[in-house]
């Protein structure tokens, strides 16, 4: 599935669970994709919690979170690890 339209159903799952503002709170974007089926996503600190709870009440259930980090660049790392091509970046070093 394209990141776009995955980013489109994060979107409207919020949406449907928190209304328009609650969307507005959460403000998820796309911020890197890898080979696969791993993003990052983006979110408002303060919406992480609306954005969770609407994943978990989402009739669709075709996402999983993997982990939580506090900041991009330690997101990045994480997927990094998790990838095989990262993992090969990683060892090379």
């Amino acid at each position: 599935m394209e990141p776009e339209k995955i980013l489109a159903r994060i979107s409207e799952a919020v949406a449907n669970a928190f209304g328009v503002v609650g969307l507005a709170h959460v403000n998820p974007r796309l911020v890197s994709r890898e080979p696969g089926s791993l993003l990052i996503v983006s979110v408002n600190r303060e919406g992480l919690d609306k954005l969770l709870a609407a994943l978990l009440i989402s009739e669709e259930r075709s996402f999983e979170i993997i982990k939580v980090a506090g900041t991009v660049r330690r997101a990045a790392r994480i997927l990094a690890s998790l990838s095989p091509a990262g993992k090969e970046c990683r060892d090379e070093r």
